[in-house]
């Protein structure tokens, strides 16, 4: 019997053996030589470009040269409205970048506004990255046929079919070049204003999805930063790993398919027209502010940061990278042009991954006698189940070197009382952190796409805004303290040589906790395997 297992093992292994040879002998001729596709270079307009944009907030910058101005975005549906917002005022182009687009309700109602700019002969350009389109090149192709939008998709396959043999053996095959994605977020109006931060495009981050919903913050901007998100999107946009997808992708574009997808949209938002989403863009006070600029603006200097695409060809430990990472990384950017905290820190970082160079840097900060407080995800928040075993690994370190540790609470139940953890291995829970920040010292700020962890830093492009500004300083700085309040998330402490997690009763009792609190015993069980097991460099 005991043989008879061994045997069918071994063959098993020799199978998956077989296919891993049979991909690294196809992959060749299955993958795409990105810089062999046409494609035509394009720019973003004059930032002093008159249009009604321009003309809504130049009365309130003038006054300040050099200054940008900047509106928190906390709330889902605020951040929603404002994309909305730029969509349906832009006069001349708009820009988007983004991870993840989608075709949900949220998610299709703003690209019906920017088909609708399109229409309106507003110049669209559409970039995407290319790991999660899945099968989506049909749907896309519908909206590049508009002789007024071009999508590009980044770093693509040349196989289009998710879940094929031929698509998964041209992944093994050029792993190298197909694990690095970009993960950047950023909606350009008329390059005079922008959103950056840290939200997609899709339900769950607009908090528009009953079982899943994400904590996330954007930065809604104006000045001279817009230009630099623009300058940023141009790069991107021109580079190898910006493919059109007309050269997987073409739809024969004229009047009746303009006109029936002009139809199709429609019907999408008479289908939705009951949602919160489809009511806000009938008149909320937001929409309504932006259209007239009357937006208490917080101003102060600013500068994107931003990972060169050229990031993508480097290998992430090449020597020749470290020494250029000023210019060429945004963790060589940041760590050139932020201030080094002096009182006090406080992270947001939903994937928190920081490797022993990250817990020594901040336990360096706390030894200067700096109050360091980082926000992440708790066992039964977090919907990236490696991550937080990557976390894990290092909580006891960040605790015995005196960081505050807070891990963010499911927000409530699902319809059966219960949390909602979606599959075995680690889905959705019913809520999870998703926003990016820095606060230091009151008076700096930085929100972005930016997680934590290797991947981040080393392997995928980012983007965030690094702002020297009081006033977003406190707001940020609030978000922060509401999100770890004991109502919101627990502490996790140390107690007689374990680690604990705290919680406040309504009573004000505090109750220590030995175990990861809301987790199953299975869930807690993959953590410890994936603790062990998950490349850290891949997290």
């Amino acid at each position: 019997m005991i043989r008879r297992r061994i045997r069918a093992l071994s063959a098993r292994l020799a199978v998956a053996v077989a296919l891993v040879a049979v991909a690294l002998g196809t992959a060749g001729c299955a993958s795409i030589d990105l810089a062999a596709v046409p494609r035509t270079p394009s720019s973003a307009i004059d930032p002093g470009t008159a249009t009604g944009l321009h003309a809504t907030i130049a009365a309130r910058l003038d006054a300040r040269p050099g200054v940008s101005g900047f509106l928190p975005l906390e709330r889902g549906l605020d951040a929603f409205i404002a994309r909305a917002a730029l969509a349906e005022q832009a006069e001349r182009t708009l820009d988007l970048q983004y991870y993840i687009v989608h075709g949900d309700t949220s998610g299709l109602l703003l690209l019906g506004r920017v088909f609708g700019a399109a229409e309106r002969g507003v110049r669209v350009r559409l970039l995407i990255d290319d790991w999660t389109l899945a099968d989506a090149d049909a749907a896309l192709a519908q909206l590049d046929a508009h002789p007024s939008i071009e999508v590009r998709v980044f770093n693509p396959t040349a196989n289009r079919s998710y879940w094929t043999l031929r698509r998964w053996f041209e992944v093994i095959g050029d792993f190298s070049r197909i694990n690095r994605r970009m993960h950047n977020k950023a909606w350009i109006a008329d390059n005079a204003v922008a959103i950056v931060g840290g939200r997609n495009l899709g339900d769950e981050y607009f908090e528009a999805r009953e079982d899943l919903d994400y904590h996330d913050l954007d930065l809604l901007a104006a000045g001279p930063i817009v230009a630099e998100t623009s300058a940023s999107f141009d790069r991107y946009w021109n580079s190898e790993f910006a493919v059109p997808l007309e050269a997987f992708r073409r739809v024969a574009g004229d009047a009746a398919q303009r006109a029936a997808l002009r139809e199709w949209f429609a019907a999408h938002e008479t289908r939705v027209e009951g949602s919160p989403y489809a009511k806000a863009l009938a008149g909320a006070p937001l929409l309504e502010r932006l259209r007239c600029g009357d937006l208490d603006w917080r101003f102060g200097e600013a500068r994107l940061l931003v990972d060169d695409p050229e990031k993508l060809r480097r290998d992430p430990n090449d020597p020749a990278l470290r020494a250029q990472d000023r210019r060429l990384l945004l963790a060589g950017q940041f760590g050139a042009l932020a201030p080094r905290p002096s009182r006090e820190l406080r992270i947001v970082a939903p994937y928190f991954v920081p490797g022993a160079q990250g817990v020594a840097t901040l336990g360096a900060l706390v030894r200067e006698g700096v109050s360091v407080r980082v926000l992440t995800n708790s066992l039964t928040s977090n919907d990236v189940l490696p991550a937080q075993a990557g976390y894990s690994n290092y909580r006891r370190a960040l605790l015995e070197a005196g960081v505050s540790l807070y891990e963010l609470k499911p927000s409530g139940p699902g319809r059966d009382g219960k949390v909602r953890i979606r599959d075995a291995l680690g889905g959705s829970s019913r809520a999870a952190l998703h926003e990016k920040s820095f606060v230091i010292d009151r008076g700096t700020v930085f929100v972005g796409s930016l997680n934590l962890d290797p991947r981040s830093v080393k392997v995928n492009t980012e983007v965030g805004a690094l702002v020297r500004s009081e006033a977003l300083a406190a707001d940020v700085a609030a978000i922060f303290d509401r999100n770890a309040a004991p109502q919101s998330a627990w502490r996790v402490v140390m107690h007689e040589g374990r680690i604990a997690w705290e919680e406040a009763e309504p009573s004000g009792v505090v109750r220590r906790l030995d175990t990861e609190p809301g987790a199953s015993a299975w869930r807690r069980f993959l953590q410890r395997v994936y603790a062990v097991l998950a490349p850290e460099d891949l997290l």
